[in-house]
């Protein structure tokens, strides 16, 4: 079965703009001879940010959200807390350097599933939003956040702030720990009187008594 993204994304119109890319750079005609492909999709606003570019370069970014293999919500739940690495089709043009022909997949937590390009540093800036649609196992698409760039095909797109109003973060409560030396006050012993000698310890030095113990307290202990 022939493989037409845009047909299929006719009847999504928050998506008309990334297909229309799909179809104006000859993307929809290399998806054509695939059996299985997953698509990650932009929808028309966050597709804004990297409108205006050369269309060679928007080619080169929306290939990469091709995936050559099956993947739906329901396999991503299956997947355990940890990274993988996806084949784009940006890979099969042989042009493609240090990476930027594969996609690295991550689920944070059950709910949190993020994308990036799998060069060397750079940053997963798109968020798995929810399945547009699933015709296992032939084709998915996915609806992401963000565009991927990877870099060296573009000047990358962050990932979009907080919505405003929302309170920072709490600060991450302090460990408690052995209080420093310096936070602690020094207090000298009170002078002994004139003619009072300290008595020598039998055991070790010098030898000095607790609080509200008197000298002659200690010296009749001493002599028992």
């Amino acid at each position: 079965m022939a493989i037409n993204v845009t047909r299929i994304l006719t009847n999504y119109p928050e998506f008309g703009t990334f297909s229309d890319v799909i179809n104006k750079t000859g993307i929809n005609e290399l998806t054509k001879n695939r059996q299985t492909i997953t698509v990650l999709a932009v929808d028309n606003d966050s597709m804004g940010s990297i409108s205006g570019r050369a269309q060679d370069e928007l080619k080169r970014i929306l290939m990469t959200h091709i995936v050559l293999d099956y993947h739906d919500t329901l396999k991503i739940q299956r997947l355990g807390k940890r990274s993988i690495t996806l084949t784009n089709l940006y890979q099969t043009t042989g042009v493609a350097q240090y990476g930027q022909g594969f996609l690295n997949m991550t689920k944070m937590s059950p709910g949190n599933v993020v994308f990036g390009s799998a060069v060397q540093d750079a940053p997963l800036v798109a968020k798995l939003l929810g399945s547009v649609l699933a015709q296992p196992f032939n084709i998915s698409v996915l609806r992401v956040s963000t565009p991927i760039v990877p870099p060296g095909i573009g000047k990358a797109v962050l990932a979009p702030p907080p919505p405003p109003g929302l309170p920072p973060p709490a600060p991450s409560p302090k460990k408690a720990g052995v209080p420093s030396p310096a936070n602690f006050k020094h207090k000298s012993a009170p002078a002994p009187a004139p003619g009072d000698k300290a008595a020598d310890s039998p055991t070790s030095g010098s030898w000095s008594a607790g609080p509200g113990i008197g000298l002659a307290a200690v010296i009749e202990l001493r002599m028992k």
